[in-house]
């Protein structure tokens, strides 16, 4: 995917309340203008026409507050137990590579490249299906139907809709409880009819999710809480550096 190039950049901070917001601010040739979380640093892009970031500031002030707090929170919070589909496992050194659903079981060798990959099938078909069974129901509800599905280990989003109709979907769906993977799903399928977060896209989610804003803060603090927990995961055998571990793209609705 190809982005708009920059014609212009500036960095600048703004306060807040009691909060001091440092954000980034590019001219692009874009029809709209739009704030976005990216990498856990404002970013607002303007098209050409724009003189000043000023009056989306003030216009934008509770929701780019709410956001950075959350993210600020949760960076203080980082790390937690291990979880896969909303329930607890422990991760044990061993022999195998094999999980165990009914005791909340994984078993493997970290030094084993070929257990890790194993490990990884085995999450990576378990969410596979419950994408597919969701999309099904959404779909017959909707009439909403991507043209093909992928499970990639994306490094800034959960999931993400293509121009030609494809759904890709975050390895990393598998941390969280099975109600907000529901949501994702239905985020991505309504993507295939309303390809901006206007008022009328979000209407058509609060069908499904009433508390959809709820929802959306909820995956910006499993993004962090999952990152440390669920680090080994997604880190090469062969890499002796941490994994680095971005913010997800926020966007402003």
């Amino acid at each position: 995917m190809r982005f708009p190039k920059v014609l212009r950049t500036c960095s600048r901070s703004v306060r807040i309340g009691e909060e001091v917001v440092p954000y980034r601010v590019e001219w692009r040739r874009v029809k709209y203008p739009r704030l976005e979380f990216k990498t856990g640093n404002l970013l607002i892009i303007l098209p050409p026409t724009y003189k000043s970031e000023i009056s989306l500031l003030e216009e934008k002030k509770p929701w780019i507050l709410e956001k950075y707090r959350i993210i600020k929170e949760c960076l203080e919070k980082a790390g937690g137990s291990f979880c896969l589909f909303g329930e607890p496992f422990q991760v044990k050194k061993g022999n195998g590579g094999m999980i165990d659903f009914k005791k909340r079981e994984i078993v493997y060798n970290p030094k084993n490249r070929a257990q890790l990959q194993k490990i990884r099938r085995i999450l990576r078909d378990k969410l596979r299906a419950r994408i597919l069974e969701k999309i099904k129901e959404f779909g017959g509800i909707t009439g909403l139907h991507p043209s093909k599905i992928f499970i990639k280990r994306q490094r800034s989003k959960w999931a993400s809709c293509s121009s030609s109709g494809n759904l890709s979907f975050n390895l990393r769906l598998v941390f969280l409880p099975p109600r907000l993977i529901d949501y994702v799903v239905l985020h991505e399928l309504l993507h295939l009819k309303f390809s901006r977060h206007n008022r009328d896209f979000w209407r058509e989610v609060e069908k499904f999710f009433p508390d959809y804003r709820d929802l959306e803060n909820d995956l910006l603090s499993y993004w962090f809480s999952t990152a440390k927990s669920g680090a080994w995961l997604f880190e090469s055998v062969s890499s002796s550096n941490p994994p680095a571990f971005p913010t997800p793209d926020l966007k402003v609705p």
